[in-house]
């Protein structure tokens, strides 16, 4: 009666300390890490094309406003895809994928070294993608309590919120409500309409963006 616990099918389980899923980098220490620094390196090499891309193009003037159409369209969309579901994020873990943004950024305003990071955001009217994962997140939060409540997320939902643990993806939820001074229950969450929700979460989380931008300048 022996349980073969690494079988799978009749297929050996192999030990791995990370592996890649949809997208992400799962570890075996079940944090992020690895996948910031996946997407941090991918990140460095899309501003690498975009540089080139609008340093080829006979766009003169329109150089900048271009470079930022491309932020959105390729560093932003490339990067932070499933960041709305990533847990224990912080500032700090999120620090090196902010790098590869002002990275960009300094070099379409053609800024120094050492000229403020609150200038590049105000000058281009960019918010910090800290910010944009906020707002993702509360977006998401949206899509799951649309779902059936016998659903899986709806019931990981509910559970994390009856029992609520530091990092856990409910919590940073909390917390993004309260970066973005914003109180709303689920229950009129749920029964707002989808766009306004999104178009309202995305205006406040610019707002309050741009309020901490100023205050530091």
């Amino acid at each position: 009666n022996q349980c073969h616990i690494g079988n799978v099918h009749g297929e050996e389980m192999k030990a791995t300390q990370k592996e890649k899923y949809l997208g992400d980098q799962i570890n075996n220490k079940g944090n992020t890490k690895d996948t910031i620094q996946e997407r941090t390196s991918k990140g460095y090499a899309i501003v690498s094309q975009i540089l080139a891309m609008i340093k080829e193009l006979p766009i003169g003037q329109l150089r900048t406003k271009i470079g930022l159409i491309l932020r959105d369209a390729r560093l932003v969309k490339g990067t932070l895809y499933n960041s709305e579901v990533w847990h224990g994020i912080t500032r700090n873990t999120i620090r090196p994928l902010e790098s590869v943004d002002q990275h960009l950024l300094r070099q379409l305003l053609g800024a120094h070294g050492k000229t403020p990071l609150e200038f590049l955001y105000l000058e281009t009217g960019c918010i910090p993608l800290m910010y944009i994962i906020m707002s993702r997140r509360l977006i998401y939060l949206k899509e799951i309590l649309s779902r059936p409540e016998d659903e899986l997320i709806q019931r990981m939902y509910r559970s994390q919120k009856s029992r609520p643990k530091q990092g856990d993806w409910c919590e940073m939820v909390k917390s993004d409500f309260d970066m973005l001074r914003v109180h709303m229950s689920d229950e009129v969450i749920a029964s707002m309409g989808t766009k306004s929700y999104k178009s309202y979460i995305k205006s406040m989380a610019k707002k309050a963006a741009f309020e901490e931008l100023m205050n530091i300048q």
